[in-house]
């Protein structure tokens, strides 16, 4: 049946990748002192070069949107001129995301990390640039933009609704990132796959499109972090994320039926959809500083904001607190208890005991499929014993 082919496929994963692991450790013990030295100032200059990657395309975003915010309250440029600056930073937020994890995952070969490490650190550096490049787009523009949010002279202030405006950057950066994906799927990646006809080593090698996972995860960790970004600017991101995550769909099922080949390393996807599950939390996280930041610091712009008239915008919680109905009482009650210092540091013991609890499950199930791995090799080294002795009594019997 269809579910004996799957699951017959994943255990051939796993088994290949548990080889490659052995092969890996063989490999390993085989080192020198020499090639140790040589391995770990490899790896040290290569992310030196990583590092100064991606702090010159995060000052890269910050100037221009920087530059963008001085050319439109003082502008002499013409309408060309003036909308290239003002999807500058957004072209680079793209082209960044684009090049810088290619760059990522042809250095990451020359660390010679093991398969897993390999994908997780391909992992963190891709969503570090791609995350980080839309978080300093987000504060950057919050910084310069809010400036002048009390005032509602268009001559002074051009984004006299810095909400909106911020909405429409991400809304740009989202609408540029599926427009790449669409040309690198139907263009860039069937003209590779043409290339194959040739009968030329370079062009066979060009046109070998091998599943990569870090890449399709990080098309969807980017999405989605687009949506937790410009949600609260947006209301109707999460709406135009959904759409965008079936297109991304239709594209993917196009990739894996029509241009790629499965990769030719293997990894084990229990832990793969861990380390998956793990890197989007992390990036849920990150994506709440700016609208924090937003909400508790940034004063709402006074044109047009939901929040105009107020502070900051998480006054509108406080004031929808303290002027509650007799019928909602209850709910300021258990608010205000929470406030509470004995209340919070219960909470905060019971969290940390969750926590606890959870780690410790972790480890135990790890510590189980560990002895479970060793088990399963030491029954392979037996069968395959078993079997050498039968061949060697059945050619005994033969002989005899």
């Amino acid at each position: 049946s269809e579910a004996a082919r799957i699951q017959h496929t994943l255990f051939i994963c796993d088994v290949k990748a548990a080889f490659d692991d052995e092969e890996f450790l063989r490999k390993k013990k085989k080192r020198t002192r020499k090639n140790l030295a040589t391995l770990y100032f490899t790896r040290a200059l290569i992310n030196l070069v990583i590092l100064v990657l991606i702090v010159g395309g995060w000052t890269a975003i910050y100037f221009l949107v920087d530059k963008l915010q001085k050319s439109g309250n003082t502008s002499t440029e013409n309408v060309s001129q003036h909308f290239l600056w003002q999807y500058a930073p957004t072209m680079t937020v793209a082209a960044l995301d684009t090049v810088y994890p290619l760059i990522f995952k042809s250095v990451v070969t020359y660390e010679h990390y093991r398969g897993r490490t390999e994908l997780l650190i391909t992992l963190v550096r891709c969503v570090l640039i791609r995350l980080m490049s839309l978080a300093i787009l987000v504060i950057t523009n919050l910084t310069l933009i809010s400036q002048h949010s009390n005032v509602c002279d268009p001559t002074v202030n051009e984004y006299i609704c810095w909400e909106t405006r911020l909405g429409q950057q991400v809304y740009s950066v989202l609408v540029l990132d599926v427009l790449i994906k669409v040309f690198m799927t139907f263009v860039v990646n069937v003209a590779r796959c043409k290339l194959g006809r040739f009968d030329y080593a370079i062009c066979k090698r060009v046109s070998r499109l091998e599943f990569d996972v870090s890449d399709h995860t990080l098309d969807i960790v980017s999405i989605q972090s687009i949506c937790w970004l410009g949600i609260l600017h947006a209301p109707l991101m999460a709406l135009l994320c959904f759409f965008c995550f079936c297109i991304l769909f239709g594209l993917k099922l196009f990739t894996v039926s029509w241009t790629c080949v499965p990769p030719s390393r293997l990894f084990r996807a229990s832990r793969s959809s861990a380390m998956f599950m793990t890197i989007l939390s992390l990036t849920f996280f990150v994506c709440i500083i700016p609208n924090g930041l937003a909400l508790l610091i940034f004063t709402p712009s006074k044109a047009c904001s939901p929040f105009r008239g107020l502070g900051y915008g998480w006054q509108i919680l406080t004031y929808y607190i303290c002027n509650m109905d007799n019928s909602d009482s209850w709910i300021r009650w258990v608010l205000f208890a929470l406030d509470n210092s004995i209340v919070a540091v219960t909470l905060l013991v019971v969290v940390i005991l969750l926590l606890t609890y959870y780690v410790s499950v972790i480890k135990a199930r790890s510590a189980l499929v560990k002895r479970l791995e060793k088990k399963l090799k030491y029954t392979a080294k037996y069968k395959t014993y078993l079997v050498q002795e039968i061949k060697h009594v059945r050619g005994a019997g033969i002989g005899g």
